[in-house]
Order: C-alpha cells, then sequence, then structure tokens
C-alpha cells in the first residue's frame, strides 16, 4: 500500500472567525456507517435561489477538518456565495481513506454511494443547484474526484485533482456517461504520486490522454509558461489547455512536491506561483451539467 502521509500541523492560525460564513457538521447513514461531512455556508446564502456546491477530498491520513484549512476555499465561497462540503474517509487499517481501488485492497466501503448519498441531502436541506455539483480533491481525494467523473457524471459537473491521478482500477473501469472537464495539478518531483506512474498510479500524462479523448477536445494542448513571481520555492509552473467544449487543463509543477499550491501550510515543495484554489473555482466556475455556461 502507498504511503500517501502528509504532515499538516493543524495550526489554525485562521479560525472560522476569519471568515464571515458559518460551518456545520452533518452526518447520515450510509452502509450502516455514520458518515460525517463538514459543510461552509458563505453569508451570502440565503436559500432564495440555487448556488453551486463544491466538494473538497481531503487526502489519505487526512481528514475533513484538516482539508477545510489546507485546502482552502472559504474566503472563494464566500465572494463567489457558493457552499462548500468537506466529507470525511473512513478507515482502512486505521487510517483515513477513500476507496478507489488499487492500494486500498479488502476495504468494504460504498464512497460513490457514500458522496450520492451526501449530495441528495445537501439538496434536500439546502438551495442547491442540481447543474452546478463539483468535486475537487488532494492526493487519494483527487483518485476520488477522478473515480466520481467516471462513475457520477450525471451529477458532478466538472472535477479537480492536486497531487492525485487515477489508480488503474478506476482508469481501467472509467466509463463517463457524457463530457466532463477535468483539471489536474500536479509536481514532477512528487515522492508519493509519482508523476510517471507507479503499480497503484497512473502516468499523469497517460491520465489526462484519456480525458483528451473522452471529451473529445484537441488532442494537442495550448502550453504558457507562467511567471516565476516566487523565484524562491524551486519550481514553476506550465499550464497546459487541451482546447474544445469542455476542456482538458493541466498545471504542471515542475520542480514541485506532493502538496496544494498556495497552501497557507508551508510544506516543503510547495509552490506558490499560483493559487491551486482560485485556479480550480476559476475552472469550474465556465461550467455546469450542459457544459460551458451561457
Amino acid at each position: 500500500m502507498k504511503n500517501y502521509f502528509l504532515f499538516l500541523p493543524l495550526v489554525l492560525c485562521c479560525t472560522l472567525g476569519c471568515h464571515s460564513g458559518k460551518t456545520i457538521t452533518h452526518s447520515i447513514q450510509q452502509g450502516g456507517i455514520k458518515r460525517e461531512f463538514i459543510v461552509y455556508i458563505p453569508q451570502k446564502y440565503t436559500a432564495n435561489s440555487p448556488v453551486p456546491m463544491v466538494l473538497n477530498l481531503h487526502g489519505y491520513t487526512s481528514n475533513a477538518q484538516e482539508q477545510m484549512y489546507y485546502a482552502d476555499f472559504r474566503t472563494i465561497a464566500d465572494s463567489a456565495n457558493f457552499i462548500l462540503v468537506h466529507p470525511e474517509g473512513t478507515k482502512y487499517r486505521d487510517t483515513t481513506h477513500w476507496n478507489t481501488g488499487g492500494w486500498t485492497p479488502g476495504s468494504p466501503v460504498d464512497d460513490l454511494g457514500f458522496v450520492d448519498s451526501l449530495i441528495i441531502y445537501m439538496v434536500f436541506h439546502y438551495k442547491i443547484d442540481l447543474n452546478r455539483i463539483y468535486a475537487a480533491g488532494f492526493s487519494n481525494g483527487g483518485e476520488m474526484s477522478y473515480h466520481l467523473a467516471c462513475h457520477l457524471s450525471n451529477k458532478i459537473a466538472a472535477i479537480a485533482s492536486v497531487s492525485g491521478s487515477m489508480t488503474p482500477e478506476v482508469f481501467r473501469d472509467c466509463r463517463p456517461a457524457r463530457h466532463i472537464p477535468v483539471l489536474h495539478i500536479h509536481g514532477t518531483q512528487d515522492q508519493v504520486v509519482p508523476f510517471n506512474g507507479d503499480p497503484t498510479a497512473t502516468p499523469i500524462m497517460t491520465g489526462l490522454h484519456f480525458w483528451v479523448k473522452n471529451n473529445q477536445v484537441d488532442s494537442i494542448p495550448v502550453i504558457q509558461k507562467l511567471p516565476d513571481i516566487h523565484a524562491d520555492d524551486s519550481s514553476t509552473v506550465e499550464y497546459y489547455v487541451y482546447p474544445g467544449p469542455s476542456t482538458v487543463e493541466f498545471f504542471k509543477i515542475n520542480g514541485g512536491d506532493h502538496t496544494w499550491p498556495g497552501s497557507t501550510f508551508k510544506v516543503p515543495g510547495t509552490n506558490y506561483d499560483i493559487q491551486a484554489s482560485a485556479e480550480i473555482w476559476a475552472f469550474f466556475n465556465k461550467y455546469d451539467l450542459g457544459g460551458l455556461r451561457k
């Protein structure tokens, strides 16, 4: 089993009071298991009109609360008025995980069913725009985002993965019901999910080419080298766009490690030329279930 450990000293230097919204922990029963998730409701939310919803999925060994701080979308949610949901994984050999196959053999947890039930719960209790539900994740959470794209594309408008590839099982069994926009962010020096793959992780470019073919977009990307505005982070960024109605986009972090770019947590190997959370929302905001928003 691959070690997805990322040490996150949960220094809550910016508490919930730094944000204008409200945080509530909900739970549902799924597959005989109590499943919890943290919901962040922006102050602008009134329940008078439907708003988008973003699922923010933590990595292996982590949890919903750590993901809320580490891969922080709260300020963006306050400004753009969307609801954030931070689902909690279950224990696999005493460690939190998402069941995406490969390195979790024997895990009985139905995480696809959990996310589907979570969406139903949220739509019942909040005013959610059914055409604008998105999934983003880090590491094993990024793998789960791909799993959702493959098997829940009738509900997920677009996905983003940071430092998480498709597992071989997800890659093999992926049969999306529609074109689904995909954004990937990955460091070339990732020591946990190698850029060129391993027995538990599909090579990044192989996975991207799958989505290029699925979405029927241009196979020749437009590549832009972004300014190295933080030369002290020892990494640079190339931005790939495979043009089409449902684009595949890729931020290649040359020299980057297994981290969330732009995070306020100073994890070694983090790139600061881009802010992953802002880039992900900008990408999501272009799409709904019908494709490009009008």
